[in-house]
């Protein structure tokens, strides 16, 4: 059995609606903490770990010393 509703609702009225809606639950200033939060410990983390597996070699002309 197939729907006989043949109703249309136009496609930028629908999207938006579907925005709002994500702005209003998921765009919060805590989310949005969260988020960076959790961002900066995983590059945190990522950098340690390739740091950890990088050989620096000081580069000629360049002095790591203060003064």
């Amino acid at each position: 059995m197939s729907c006989n509703n043949k109703l249309m609702i136009p496609r930028k009225r629908v999207e938006a609606l579907i925005l709002n809606d994500l702005r209003e639950k998921f765009l919060t200033v805590e989310n949005l903490q969260y988020v960076y939060k959790n961002e900066e410990k995983a590059v945190s983390l990522a950098l340690k770990e390739l740091l950890g597996t990088v050989e620096l070699e000081p580069v000629p002309g360049e002095c790591l010393e203060n003064g």
